[in-house]
């Protein structure tokens, strides 16, 4: 009798975690939700780009720029870029507008080259680009004549 009780409490126990585990493995899982990608595109082309913030190093002259700050060693008030989805832009700064032609580099579109066709056309690189619906973040760099430019840039969508 004992030997049937103590079978029966085995073949209990097996039962019991056998619809334990089943019961947890039938459990409805979470779906982990991603938020769809980001059409670069259309975020850089709808509006235009204040700086912000930047950080530049040229000729080996550090300038810094935060939007309201007073002890900026650089002015970027009074400054934008626009993007256009035909590949054409403008660039405005301190009462002069220059156009500018830009494409990607590359399939990720993280990299940008842009013409700023002034007298001498300048021609600037932004790598490591960082797509929000209000921020656009960078590097940049260009060589102007013979002035050579490093920098990071934080502009804001308007």
């Amino acid at each position: 009798m004992k030997k049937s009780a103590a079978s029966l409490t085995l073949l209990s126990t097996i039962l019991l975690l056998f619809l334990l585990q089943l019961s947890i493995s039938s459990c409805k899982k979470e779906v982990e939700v991603q938020a769809p990608p980001i059409d670069t595109l259309a975020v850089l082309t709808a509006k235009q780009y204040h700086m912000e913030e930047i950080r530049i190093l040229q000729d080996d002259v550090f300038y810094y720029y935060k939007r309201g700050n007073a002890g900026n060693t650089a002015s970027f008030d009074q400054e934008y870029i626009k993007f256009n989805a035909d590949k054409t832009g403008s660039y405005f700064y301190n009462g002069t507008t220059n156009s500018l032609t830009w494409d990607f580099v590359g399939g990720a579109k993280t990299k940008i080259t842009y013409t700023l066709n002034r007298t001498t056309p300048i021609v600037i690189n932004w790598e490591n680009i960082s797509y929000s619906g209000a921020y656009l973040s960078y590097a940049e760099h260009y060589t102007n004549g013979q002035i050579k430019s490093m920098s990071t840039g934080l502009r804001v969508a308007r």
